[in-house]
């Protein structure tokens, strides 16, 4: 996966995930608006949809793969373990900020690894 890591004062972590199109540097703004502190580690998508990076494939508009859902949240909670290891963060102190399809992914992590994040909120403006 290509990502962006950036090293803060904090025990706290933002994983930030885009929307489809979007690639690692899309919310890296909003991280210094959200905990200028915090560790932040900007994910890009490792799926191409014509052109565009996404997180997990789609049948069609609006229509998750499931099968691919579920094996690409898969891969991210291990290449969230393997990045807290590699950088020395707090695997229990992660809070997700992401937007659309990264946000979608970020609900799959929650429901598949109960654990994988911090809770608090979600939010999705489209259902892709």
């Amino acid at each position: 996966m290509k990502y962006i890591f950036r090293e803060g004062n904090s025990e706290q972590t933002l994983l930030l995930l885009h929307g489809t199109g979007g690639n690692e540097e899309d919310l890296l703004p909003l991280s210094d608006l959200i905990d200028p502190e915090a560790n932040v580690l900007s994910v890009r998508g490792n799926v191409n949809e014509n052109g565009m990076n996404r997180f997990f494939r789609r049948l069609a508009e609006g229509v998750f793969d499931e099968e691919d859902l579920i094996q690409r949240t898969n891969e991210l909670n291990h290449f969230l373990d393997e990045k807290s290891k590699e950088y020395g963060f707090d695997r229990n102190q992660i809070y997700a900020v992401g937007y659309s399809n990264g946000a979608n992914i970020a609900g799959s992590l929650l429901y598949h690894f109960q654990n994988s994040l911090k809770r608090r909120h979600v939010v999705s403006p489209y259902g892709a």
